[in-house]
């Protein structure tokens, strides 16, 4: 080879290490690249299952080579992974959406597990995560999943919960999982039903029934109804629209038990003679009473308007 051939050869070698340097991907175009085969894939999966969409499919949905498809990902359940990532971050953010704009931590707790399952409607939630995610990622990664991005978000809320005294102190921990778990249930109940939006209605019913029995005493007057009469007193239990309703109670109790106990008193009175008449029509109740009394009228006023029976 003579030393001009030798030049060209070097030059074109050059010319070429130079070519690719230049259409090298940046780490943002690889970024690019990744979350769009993502979305693509997750509308693949959400429409056809994960049986029935190719590596293929993605690709040309995506407009990307296989090769880099396999650059980011190992397979079509690595793929798969990555979707139900995203799905369940989703999930995630509807729920606290739900929940942000709630006066109190227990009203947070309740919209959010109801977010939980209004979310559990959607086809693509139902396919992804309730339909093929238990089956393609197993069993085990499939819990690991639901507890990275629900299990935390729980417990969290069942402890501010606690700490306002809208629950009952108590392991944290077993309620978060015992309520994921039955939230969990929930969810496949809805994404397998031939009426979603039936078991959805039926599955919230039943769980307002476990948030009261997780809340326990302090489920009584004076802790939950301060969505429908604003904060109420550490000290008394009640705020002041409470202790209106109270009081008011109390006014009527006191005439109406004076009322029948003067009547009584003064028909007894009438067959002893005039003078002890007389001395019966005087008020006879006991003012140190008064509070057992309007509580006893106030429970049930307060169940009307909080919609419990």
């Amino acid at each position: 080879m003579t030393l001009a051939m030798l030049r060209s050869k070097v030059t074109v070698m050059a010319g070429s290490r130079r070519g690719s340097a230049q259409h090298r991907t940046t780490p943002a175009q690889g970024e690019e690249t990744r979350a769009r085969l993502i979305d693509v894939a997750a509308e693949l999966f959400a429409a056809h299952g994960h049986a029935a969409v190719s590596m293929e499919q993605v690709c040309a949905r995506a407009d990307v080579t296989r090769g880099a498809l396999y650059h980011h990902f190992a397979g079509k359940d690595d793929l798969f992974r990555a979707v139900c990532e995203q799905v369940a971050a989703a999930v995630t953010g509807q729920v606290v959406l739900a929940a942000r704009d709630t006066p109190d931590a227990w009203s947070r707790l309740r919209s959010g597990c109801r977010a939980f399952l209004d979310a559990c409607t959607e086809q693509g939630v139902r396919r992804i995560l309730l339909t093929d995610a238990p089956s393609v990622l197993g069993w085990a990664s499939f819990r690991e999943l639901d507890a990275r991005h629900g299990l935390g978000l729980l417990r969290a809320g069942i402890q501010a919960a606690m700490d306002q005294g809208s629950i009952e102190p108590g392991p944290v921990d077993a309620l978060a999982h015992l309520l994921v778990a039955a939230l969990d249930e929930a969810a496949m109940l809805i994404g397998r039903a031939a009426s979603p939006e039936v078991a959805r209605r039926d599955a919230t019913l039943v769980l307002d029934r476990i948030l009261e029995g997780i809340a326990g005493s302090a489920a009584d007057l004076g802790v939950r109804v301060t969505q429908h009469f604003g904060p109420v007193s550490v000290v008394t239990g009640m705020n002041d629209s409470m202790l209106t309703m109270a009081r008011e109670r109390r006014d009527e109790i006191m005439r109406d038990a004076g009322r029948g106990k003067l009547a009584a008193q003064a028909g007894r009175a009438s067959r002893r003679g005039p003078q002890a008449a007389r001395a019966a029509r005087k008020p006879a109740i006991r003012p140190a009473r008064w509070l057992t009394m309007a509580a006893a009228r106030v429970r049930p006023t307060v169940g009307k308007v909080n919609g419990t029976p």
